[in-house]
């Protein structure tokens, strides 16, 4: 059975806090059981896991990354269209997400959307779209409220 964002908005008003929790943490099961190491194969454009490690491996183990360094084409060409987050000068490098996965966060945000939209709050946004926080952390997250 297929319900409209409305609808599911319609339900999500209803429910108490605690049963949200649940359904964010069986969301949360469903997209760790399809992370699999074999996705790591499937970043886009027919970048491998390997061929990141390549540039990776020219910079000294304990390089500090900044958010520069994410907007240098000569170190991520731009042909590398992969989600890179940077924590506290930590580079972090994700695997494309499964359909699974999307289809979650479509949902998601659309329930996200209705509401900014009907209480006027805010604006929705998806990956990808990054944020950067300070030049040390940079995140793209799968969506992006807006106050």
């Amino acid at each position: 059975m297929t319900y409209s964002p409305e609808q599911i908005y319609e339900v999500a008003k209803k429910l108490s806090d605690k049963q949200l929790q649940h359904i964010l943490e069986e969301m949360q099961k469903m997209v760790d059981h399809n992370s699999t190491s074999s996705k790591w194969e499937k970043f886009a454009g027919g970048i491998t896991k390997e061929s990141l490690e390549e540039i990776i491996a020219q910079f000294p183990h304990n390089k500090k990354w900044t958010f520069s360094d994410l907007q240098d084409e000569n170190i991520f060409p731009p042909d590398i269209k992969i989600k890179k987050q940077l924590i506290d000068n930590r580079l972090y490098f994700m695997a494309n997400p499964t359909p699974h996965h999307q289809k979650i966060v479509a949902r998601v945000s659309r329930i996200i959307g209705i509401s900014s939209d009907e209480k006027e709050i805010g604006e929705v946004y998806v990956a990808p779209t990054a944020i950067k926080i300070d030049e040390n952390n940079a995140l793209e997250p799968d969506i992006i409220l807006f106050l």
